[in-house]
């Protein structure tokens, strides 16, 4: 799964290295040098550094399955952007936000940074303006001395000091987020009576700002974060969190509704959406609700939980979704977006194969050659005289697997072939490696 971060924040690069960990392929785009040192270098995160044009955007989200915006909340014009190249790309778009913070004793909230420029003007004493460089322009009207804008260590943010004519003494050229010691040392020095600072949330430090003043001042904090429709981001996992329903992955062993677990049935008959492979779809037990998707990759089952977000679903995976299953893949996937999931095992195609021909599977070396490459011979020469069991499916079959055998040599080789296990279908077919190879499988 590719996903397209455009980042530039703390939660951005959390978020793109949990996700990246749990081996998706992470492109992040950052609009400066800044950004990108701090976002480092890890394997599976390509960064693309450098500010983008809509149409940019557009040509960079192609071939992607996922864009979340983690810009930062004020970053107004990036959002409006990324939302629409991601239109124009046909691309998925999650916003993920910061909480919202609770304001200190004392504070004041004005709707815009021009709004807090007006209502300083009439008052004395030194300001300490966190609110970043591009706000600079609004706090024109007031006298430059009485300025302590606090701004990224860049030559962009001494030149915008410099454009608003702000002493040079005054520049406080840093990178953030500041401690609630370091803040209070700040007021102290410069003798700060007022605060000027937006709701960056606790990745950007705002309640060490607002600690930070106490006995020093107060705190005007501009507008709260514009355009809050997202998710909120929880910075010490990175996780998005949504109003999500309960997803519940469910084991349907051999694809009959008879061999679902008491647990799997409950859950499929109590939700909202189902969600799996055409044919676990066509023979689900009564009481289901016809609302099913006929869906199997992970790309595709997220978006479509995302248009049933507070459904509660059950996604189908036969055998059990603990013995080579998709469910592997999917649940850090849906953990690493916050929502919540349980699993409830089947029963294995090895438990069923192992109870048909009367045998215990405790010792056998399990092998899946399900649609990935397999090499039976070497499997079989380091099992050190355990029984193999091969699980097979796409171009692989048991018959192709024996013919592999016969032509290293093994063709004297004993085997079983079970098919339909679990069914009424249900064959079983005995023989050396040589004669199953010509054994026409059931696909």
């Amino acid at each position: 799964m590719k996903t397209v971060v455009f980042s530039g924040t703390t939660e951005g690069r959390i978020f793109s290295k949990e996700l990246a960990a749990l081996g998706a392929d992470v492109l992040v785009s950052v609009a400066t040098p800044l950004g990108a040192e701090e976002q480092g270098s890890l394997s599976g995160i390509t960064v693309h550094c450098g500010r983008l044009t809509p149409e940019e955007m557009a040509d960079l989200l192609k071939g992607a399955d996922l864009c979340v915006d983690a810009t930062h909340p004020y970053a107004v014009d990036a959002t409006k952007n990324i939302a629409a190249a991601c239109k124009t790309a046909q691309i998925e778009y999650h916003r993920l936000l910061r909480a919202e913070s609770p304001l200190p004793a004392g504070s004041m909230v004005f709707q815009s940074a021009m709004h807090a420029a007006e209502f300083l003007a009439e008052t004395q004493g030194n300001v300490l303006l966190a609110t970043g460089a591009k706000e600079l322009a609004a706090f024109s009207r007031i006298d430059p001395a009485r300025l302590f804008p606090r701004v990224l260590p860049t030559l962009d943010g001494i030149a915008a000091c410099e454009a608003a004519h702000i002493p040079h003494k005054n520049i406080l050229a840093m990178q953030g987020p500041f401690s609630y010691a370091l803040n209070r040392a700040l007021m102290e020095q410069f003798h700060i009576r007022f605060l000027v600072t937006k709701d960056g949330g606790a990745a950007g430090g705002f309640a060490e700002k607002g600690t930070g003043r106490a006995g020093h001042g107060r705190t005007a904090r501009g507008a709260p974060p514009p355009g809050r429709k997202g998710r909120n981001c929880r910075t010490n996992s990175g996780t998005l969190q949504g109003g999500f329903g309960m997803v519940t992955l469910i084991g349907m062993g051999s694809g009959t509704p008879e061999l679902l677990t008491a647990q799997g049935l409950a859950a499929l008959q109590s939700a909202d959406l189902i969600i799996g492979a055409k044919r676990l779809l066509e023979h689900l037990p009564t009481g289901c609700t016809e609302n099913r998707k006929a869906l199997y990759k992970p790309e595709n089952i997220l978006s479509c939980l995302s248009e049933f977000p507070a459904a509660n679903a059950a996604l189908l995976y036969s055998g059990d979704t603990g013995f080579y299953s998709g469910a592997s893949k999917l649940l850090p996937m849906l953990r690493a977006f916050g929502i919540s999931a349980r699993v409830l095992p089947g029963i294995s195609s090895v438990q069923l194969l192992s109870a048909a021909i009367g045998r215990p599977w405790q010792d056998w070396k399990l092998v899946s050659a399900h649609g990935c490459a397999c090499d039976p011979t070497a499997e079989c020469l380091t099992a050190e005289g355990r029984p193999v069991f091969f699980l097979t499916g796409g171009t692989e079959t048991p018959a192709t697997l024996c013919a592999k055998l016969a032509d290293a040599g093994l063709g004297d080789a004993h085997g079983i072939i079970g098919e339909n296990l679990g069914t009424p279908q249900e064959h079983l077919a005995f023989g050396t490696a040589q004669t199953l190879a010509a054994n026409a499988c059931a696909p």
